[in-house]
C-alpha cells in the first residue's frame, strides 16, 4: 500500500466519520471532533505534496475549527451553550394583540 493510498484512507475514515458523528444529536457526537481534528494530517500531507497550496490553507482553517471543536467539547464544556429547540408557537400567538399586523415594509 502507497503512502498516497494511506492518506487517501485516513481522510476517508476519519474525516467522513468525524463529519457524522458531529452531525448526530447524541451526546457521543463530541467524538466527532477528535476524529476531525486527527484527519487534518492527512489533509496536509496531500495538500502540500503536489504544492496545492489553496487547499493546504483550507486544511489549516479546518484544523482550527476542529481544534475549537475540541477545546469546547472536552476542555471545557461548560462552555457550549445548550441547543434550543424551534420556538413555541403558543406562546408567539398569545403574546400577539388582537389584530396586529407587523410593518414588513422597512
Amino acid at each position: 500500500m502507497t503512502i498516497d493510498t494511506m492518506t487517501q484512507l485516513g481522510i476517508l475514515a476519519l474525516s467522513g466519520t468525524g463529519i457524522w458523528l458531529v452531525g448526530r444529536p447524541e451526546p457521543w457526537r463530541r467524538w466527532g471532533y477528535i476524529l476531525g481534528l486527527s484527519a487534518q494530517p492527512f489533509w496536509l500531507y496531500m495538500s502540500c505534496t503536489p504544492e496545492l497550496w489553496g487547499v493546504a490553507v483550507l486544511t489549516l482553517f479546518c484544523s482550527y475549527g476542529w481544534a475549537q471543536g475540541v477545546w469546547f467539547h472536552w476542555v471545557k464544556p461548560e462552555a457550549v451553550q445548550p441547543e434550543t429547540g424551534p420556538p413555541d408557537e403558543t406562546k408567539l400567538t398569545s403574546e400577539t394583540p388582537e389584530g396586529f399586523v407587523p410593518d414588513i415594509t422597512t
